[in-house]
């Protein structure tokens, strides 16, 4: 289980990381003809895990905070129970989170699928875990199939997949006076050759025409349904979106031939299903944790 400031946040499928090490220094030798070599510096490594979509709005809330430049939480937890053994609690001292991974959706595809993220931890400890039987709800599983694309009005009835997204929350280092600022990546997605005709209009007058000013641009909404498809596990809100490329694929060994559809994106909001926020204000200030 993933905990949030003591909020039950999340079902963890599995992780790796958050062990101590140590840097190893290389100093000259002196008159030995090798380096000479030392302990250095304590650290933790990141710990990654794949966590349940059907998260605590707690989860979505740091995830949100990141992604306005407040990545940090001072409890974060993860209690693990391996082999039957005796319940652990791996506690992170202030956590931030460097990294979330939306998962690649395919509309062939039953397999289950999760939200990945990355903690870096300034210190870690593992202490005793508390005996808990799970989350106090039913976290309902997220399949690849289950979504729905949604661009401005524009026809996505032909969205076949898209590919996974990935938010690294340490912000660059970009223009002249080297303000730092987040760089949300592209969306790439794969579309039925048949019903590709709205995309490539949209093309056609964005790049060609050269009409791609901030009206032109379209705001949208990718939906992660639970297994019945009546209700959103999370939405990821795009704001912001153009496009600037679209090709033909390779054929495929099977289905119909596809097109990739290349997007960017200014700015993304996960939330909850219950948190849908639809402000496209860019002059939005960092929340603090």
């Amino acid at each position: 289980m993933l905990r949030v400031g003591g909020t039950l946040a999340a079902t963890v499928d599995k992780y790796v990381g958050g062990e101590p090490y140590a840097e190893v220094v290389n100093e000259p030798g002196g008159l030995l003809p090798y380096a000479k070599k030392h302990i250095g510096d304590l650290h933790f490594a990141d710990v990654q895990a794949e966590v349940s979509l059907d998260a605590h709005p707690a989860l979505f809330r740091w995830i949100r905070d990141a992604w306005f430049g407040n990545p940090d939480r001072e409890k974060v937890a993860l209690d693990t129970l391996v082999d039957g053994g005796q319940p652990q609690t791996l506690e992170l001292a202030h956590a931030t989170i460097t990294e979330v991974v939306l998962p690649a959706l395919e509309s062939e595809s039953r397999d289950r699928r999760y939200l990945g993220l990355k903690f870096t931890p300034r210190g870690v400890r593992r202490v005793p875990g508390p005996v808990r039987s799970g989350m106090a709800r039913e976290e309902r599983d997220f399949l690849a199939h289950n979504f729905t694309v949604d661009l401005g009005g524009l026809d996505c009835s032909g969205v076949l997949a898209v590919d996974a997204i990935t938010v690294q929350t340490q912000f660059a280092q970009v223009g002249s006076r080297k303000k730092p600022v987040l760089v949300f990546p592209d969306l790439h997605l794969h579309v039925e050759h048949t019903r590709a005709d709205a995309f490539r209009e949209w093309f056609e007058d964005f790049v060609i025409g050269g009409h791609n000013d901030d009206e032109q641009e379209r705001d949208g909404t990718i939906t992660y349904m639970e297994p019945m498809q009546t209700e959103p596990l999370a939405v990821l809100q795009l704001f912001h979106v153009g496009i600037f490329r679209i090709a033909d694929e390779p054929l495929p060994p099977k289905g119909p031939p596809r097109v990739q559809v290349d997007l960017y994106c200014e700015r993304m909001e996960l939330t909850a299903s219950a948190g849908v926020s639809g402000s496209t204000d860019r002059a939005l200030k960092p929340v603090k944790p």
